[in-house]
Parts: C-alpha cells; structure tokens; sequence
C-alpha cells in the first residue's frame, strides 16, 4: 500500500479522510491468546524447561473465548452509533461499507443492532469477499480494499466506510475514504502543448533558401 500526500497521476485513487482507533482492553478479559496454558495461568512458554513441555502444556496453542464474541460487534457497533452522532459518519452518504467479520453470523448481528439503531447501511453497499476467500483476519480490510479498488465499481467522488473489529484485545478501528480521481494533466502533457514545431518536409529541408529552414536556423543561432 503506497502512503503519499496527491493523487495518483492516472486512475482513481483513495484519500484517507479520518482514522479512529478505538481501544476495549479494560472492559473484558483476553479474548484470544497464544503462550499460555490458559487464561488465568502466570507460567508462559518461556518458563518452561523444554519446548516439549510448553507445547505438552498447551502453552503454543492459539486460544479463543469464544463467549466473549458478541462483546466485540456490540462495542464496535456501540463507538460506530457515536460516530454518527458526532456527525463523523452519515450512513446516507456511504456508497460502501467494508466490514470485517470471520462468520457469517456475526454479519447478523451487525445488521440486527444497526437495524435497532436505526442507523442501518443497506446490505448492497456491503463489499465483502468472506464467502470467496475465506476469514483472512488482520489481512481482512486490506485484500477488500484491494478487491473493490480493482472491481472497477468505484466512482470518483465515492464515500468507503470500514469498520474492523478485533477479539483479541477488544481493538476496533474506523477508516473513512473517498474514492479521488487526478483532474491535472501530467506535466508532460502541459509542456507538449508549448512546444509546437512546424512541419518540414525532407523536400524544404534540402532547400537551404526555404524560408521554414532559414527560420529555424537563425532561432537556433
């Protein structure tokens, strides 16, 4: 992803209007861990005496309290209600929403408390490549990103909304875009407008009395 302060010279690019990152890390306790044998233990893997014994004790092992998940869309979608209140976010104005979810059903519940808000983005203005790629996790926004980029739907002047919550910790973030398009001709373009030659044929050019000629010689002189 190439970060820069203009537009692309051709094509349609994103300019990043706001981000917001907004941590939970307080509220609830570690919903996804990996390097202990279980949530309340105070041995890591590093304290044990082989690696064999770490991994005997399941201290490798990738864990998820998964009672905890329906916390996470209610956080994200709790700060998502704020942000429109605050004016940042007019669902109106969306054209797309891009939303990390690593199932199916979470997508309902998103839907659901958008619903009961009031505050709901109509389902065809969802970009969403779960169902074909599978749950990429952190990777998620990112491949979206560069699927809607590509799918030649965008138009200048589009808004993107995406919301990306996190279990591990509780993280959820927030970009606002807008898909620009460059509206200067490149430099080249402009000065090639400046330098107009005239025509010479090979006929004048042997002719040292054309007056073309003679005219380009002494404006090189």
């Amino acid at each position: 992803m190439l970060l820069q302060n203009h537009p692309n010279a051709t094509g349609i690019s994103l300019k990043i209007e706001w981000i917001e990152v907004i941590f939970h890390a307080n509220a609830y306790p570690v919903c996804m861990y990996s390097g202990l044998a279980n949530a309340t233990s105070t041995k890591s893997w590093l304290d044990y005496s082989s690696y064999l014994d770490a991994a005997t004790a399941g201290a490798f092992d990738l864990r998820q309290n998964i009672r905890l998940l329906d916390n996470v869309m209610k956080l994200g979608v709790e700060v998502w209600l704020r942000l429109i209140k605050a004016g940042r976010v007019c669902p109106q104005e969306i054209d797309w929403l891009l939303c990390h979810y690593s199932s199916h059903f979470f997508r309902g519940q998103i839907v659901e408390l958008l619903e009961q808000a009031g505050c709901m983005i109509s389902e065809e203005k969802w970009f969403t490549n779960l169902y074909s790629r599978g749950n990429t996790g952190c990777a998620s926004i990112d491949l979206r990103l560069e699927e809607l980029f590509n799918s030649g739907k965008l138009q200048p002047g589009q808004k993107i909304f995406c919301f990306v919550p996190e279990s591990g910790r509780f993280t959820t973030a927030y970009i606002m875009l807008t898909a620009v398009e460059n509206t200067h001709k490149p430099m080249i373009s402009q000065i090639s407008n400046f330098l107009r030659f005239p025509k010479l044929r090979l006929s004048q050019a042997l002719n040292r009395n054309s007056p073309t000629l003679r005219k380009l010689i002494c404006c090189g002189s």
